[in-house]
Order: C-alpha cells, then structure tokens, then sequence
C-alpha cells in the first residue's frame, strides 16, 4: 500500500459522492444535527430518505452544530500517525458555519506536521468540487503550495443554487442575512437561491417548481463553459429529477454530472423538496 503523503481533510456538509472520497483518501468530519430532542452525526449512516421524510413532520426543526476542535485535533494527530507530511483542509463557508475557526484553532495546536486550512467559502458540493480539485492536482504530483494557490483561485468560479419548495427552513435557519427583509415579497413564491464567494442571494421567483427548474437550467448555461457539475436535491421526485437532468445535458452531454442526495446538514438549512446543482466554472488554460 502506497503511503499518502499529503492527508485530504473535509466536513460532511460536501455532500461529495463515497466513491470520490474513498478514490481520493479523503477523511470527512461529521457535523452535528440536533432534531426531536436527539443528536445524529452526520456520518453517512443516516439514511437520508428517512432524514428528508423527518423535516416534512418534524417540528421545531432541526439544528446543526460544528465538531468542537478536539475532533479536528484528534484527526490531524491521527493523520500524522498514519505517515502524512502534510494536511489541507477544506471546510465549508465560515460566513455560515463555524466549522472553519474550530479547524483552525486545532491547527494552531497541532505542531507534529503542517497543516493549512482553507475557507472555501462554499456549502454542500461546492466544497466537495473544491476538495476534488486539490486531490486531482496533488495526484497529477503538483507541490502543495501550488495545488492550494488554485484551489483559492477557483473559489469564485464556484456557484451552489436551486429552488426550494417552501421558504420556512431558509428563515428558521437564520442563515441567509438579506432573507427576512424580503420574506414577505417571498410569502406564496418558490425563490431560486444561488451561493457563491461565501454568500447566499436571490436569483429568481418563481411561481411555480417547473420555472424554479427551468431558471436554474438557464444559470447553468449562462456558466458554460463547465469543469465540474452536480445536480443536488433534498428528497425529490424522480420525474423532475430527470426533467433538470435532460435541461443540462444540452449544455454538458460530455461532462460526468453525479445525482446527490444532499446530506443532513445542508438539508436542514434549505428543506426537503429543493432541487439543484453546484457547479464551476471552467476557464481556458487553468
């Protein structure tokens, strides 16, 4: 077995495919959810089907908290033991999490090799496109430094956005800064929200889940030409699954687009119902 050499670090709100991660050796941190008065680690063994069905019932509505920095620490010393000269970690978007500051105070106590870790300024598979990217340059044999320089570069051609079936989990989740000042223009519209450069925002309202489908097919071609794509729901019927699916393929018939089952956490904050892709851009000599 080939030792690796630089460990790969993330937390679950990725939302990147097992395969990915299992290909790449890339270690993921559970996030917490707090739902029924029960705490769940978002570990791959909550069945998401069942989580989905639980936030259509479910009230209050779940909470998610970051892994304190022990848990960042304890995995930094255990890559260290496993024969790593150097960690990257990626995490989700501290202007919506605090996943990032827990990891770099862990950092700022862990001394046995380097660790550098990056704000990716992203939620769900926005990060994990981020942490693909620093496995495929390191793989490819380019010098941390470089592949991290890249992966910083590529954050602002990154963009999370879909439409969701009913705005009561944005505004609970107090998330989204500019969300209540407009939840009245919203009351009775399918908004279609977009994430980008550490930032949520409105694209579009609509009126109905088919236009909300159709305006996010319309932003994907606006993004061409493409280097990765996602499309990502939280428990949506299959039918309009494929109806985005058939929308993107005239744009990207020859670009591998994986169907994610968004996990916990990232569901708990749009709700069940929500329908997108997470996407970068791609540009010519990068």
């Amino acid at each position: 077995m080939v030792r690796q050499r630089v460990g790969l670090v993330t937390d679950s709100v990725s939302d990147l495919p097992s395969e990915v991660l299992s290909a790449c050796g890339i270690t993921v941190l559970p996030v917490y959810v707090m739902m029924n008065g029960k705490t769940y680690r978002d570990d791959g063994t909550l069945d998401r089907a069942w989580f989905y069905k639980q936030l259509e019932v479910g009230h209050p509505g779940p909470t998610t908290a970051s892994p304190p920095p022990e848990e960042f620490l304890r995995t930094y010393r255990d890559l260290a033991r496993r024969g790593v000269e150097e960690i990257v970690a990626l995490f989700t978007a501290s202007t919506v999490s605090s996943i990032y500051a827990h990891a770099l105070l862990a950092a700022q106590d862990f001394h046995e090799v380097p660790v550098h870790v990056l704000d990716t300024l992203q939620v769900s598979t926005g990060v994990g496109w981020l942490v693909m990217e620093m496995a495929e340059r390191l793989a490819e044999g380019q010098a941390v430094a470089t592949a991290i320089d890249h992966v910083l570069a590529l954050r602002s051609r990154v963009q999370v956005m879909g439409v969701v079936k009913s705005t009561e989990f944005l505004h609970r989740s107090g998330r989204v800064g500019w969300f209540k000042s407009q939840l009245a223009s919203l009351l009775g519209i399918r908004p279609v929200i977009g994430f980008a450069r550490g930032e949520a925002f409105l694209l579009k309202r609509v009126r109905t889940f088919g236009r909300g489908i159709e305006a996010v097919a319309a932003q994907v071609a606006q993004a061409l030409p493409l280097r990765k794509l996602a499309i990502l729901h939280s428990g949506v019927d299959q039918a309009l699954i494929a109806r985005l699916q058939a929308f993107v393929a005239q744009y990207v018939d020859d670009l591998w687009c994986p169907i994610i089952a968004v996990g916990p956490v990232f569901a708990s904050h749009v709700g069940p119902g929500c329908l997108g892709v997470a996407l970068v851009r791609d540009q010519v000599g990068v």
